[in-house]
């Protein structure tokens, strides 16, 4: 093939599309470079660092154990080892609170730190340790992208972990055009996915470490999924094991979101009104096969906290109790013995009151 051949492609045959495509993929490139340099600051919430170092442990074949040892963690498994063997007896000096061995984690749901441990088997990077690096030997070897003139400036973990959850983020952007597209046309979902890119919130979530963007693009397989059984609902002509495979799916997508934020779970709802409002003759049993898979998805893990601490989701269950009059701020995660029955429920309301700023600009955000 000549050159005038292939520049005859490029400007009015095949080429042409592949050509706006790698374009494209060069201009996100350089937005997620240019984003990286200008604002990533590493990790600055509890939340992401405490992820982080349990997907270590993982990682390191230490099981699902961590490092942050809260003292409700604690009273948990000890009230839990108490309910089951009696009340220690004087002198008794067993580690009922598994201070001395490893200490199973009970705050943070299982999806994300796997996520994160797998990563780390796979990227070399993420094993990075800055104690193990003496950056003048470094400077002199060569140029180290993680230091500047010396001094430490980028923790190359956290820069992976981050630049994985953008990876989430342009993949968002990817299927909320196909979705727009399906649903719509063309230009509103060219439309739609320009303005998400372009959100700042959404970049701030992506180098924050958190857990957001794979919560979303959850919830974005969700609405793929639902769409979909939707759709073929009305096609008699679709085979009945279809669509319960979609609804499968359905069910399924909501567990993993439940496991990786606990709050995620209460799609369930909507999505199980969604079938019995929609879905035609069959939507008693696809609601079904929906409660089913998500039942079946969330019961290993609810089953463990449960043998653990006699809770289903851990210290996570008890925030509810969080930031009232009687245990203001992270009180009660700092207690080793709570009385929770002092909380009463217009404390509860009263923090609900004080809370709806917050709820409204960050937390609902969070939810995606």
């Amino acid at each position: 093939m000549d050159l005038q051949t292939i520049i005859h492609q490029l400007e009015q045959g095949s080429g042409l599309r592949y050509l706006k495509y790698w374009l494209l993929g060069l201009l996100l490139l350089t937005l997620v470079i240019g984003y990286n340099f200008r604002a990533f600051k590493d990790m600055s919430t509890q939340e992401a660092m405490d992820s982080a170092q349990l997907a270590r442990n993982i990682a390191e074949g230490k099981g699902y154990h961590t490092l942050f040892i809260r003292p409700l963690s604690m009273y948990l498994l000890e009230k839990t080892y108490a309910d089951k063997h009696g009340p220690a007896p004087l002198g008794d000096l067993t580690d009922r609170a598994q201070l001395h061995s490893p200490h199973p984690d009970l705050a943070n749901p299982p999806v994300y730190p796997l996520v994160l441990a797998g990563l780390m088997k796979v990227v070399p990077a993420l094993r990075y340790h800055p104690a193990e690096a003496n950056p003048v030997e470094m400077g002199q070897k060569g140029y180290d992208p993680w230091n500047h003139r010396g001094h430490f400036w980028i923790y190359p973990p956290d820069f992976w972990i981050s630049f994985f959850n953008q990876v989430l983020f342009v993949t968002m952007a990817v299927m909320l055009f196909f979705i727009a597209r399906r649903l719509i046309d063309s230009t509103v979902a060219w439309t739609s996915a320009i303005l998400f890119l372009g959100t700042d919130l959404f970049w701030k979530f992506s180098i924050s470490g958190l857990s957001t963007m794979l919560l979303m693009l959850t919830f974005l397989g969700l609405a793929w999924c639902i769409m979909l059984l939707e759709e073929k609902g009305r096609d008699e002509s679709v085979k009945p094991g279809r669509l319960m495979l979609l609804a499968a799916a359905c069910g399924a997508l909501i567990g993993f979101g439940c496991l990786t934020r606990y709050s995620f779970g209460w799609l369930i709802l909507p999505a199980l009104l969604f079938i019995l409002l929609f879905l035609g003759q069959q939507r008693l049993t696809l609601s079904l096969i929906v409660l089913a898979t998500f039942v079946l998805v969330i019961s290993p893990w609810v089953a463990r906290n449960y043998r653990l601490s006699h809770t289903f989701f851990g210290t996570a269950g008890y925030a509810i109790y969080e930031s009232t009059s009687y245990f203001p701020e992270h009180r009660l995660e700092r207690s080793l013995n709570p009385d929770l029955s002092r909380v009463r429920y217009d404390h509860v309301f009263y923090k609900f009151l004080a809370n709806t700023r917050a709820i409204v600009q960050d937390d609902l955000p969070r939810l995606g």
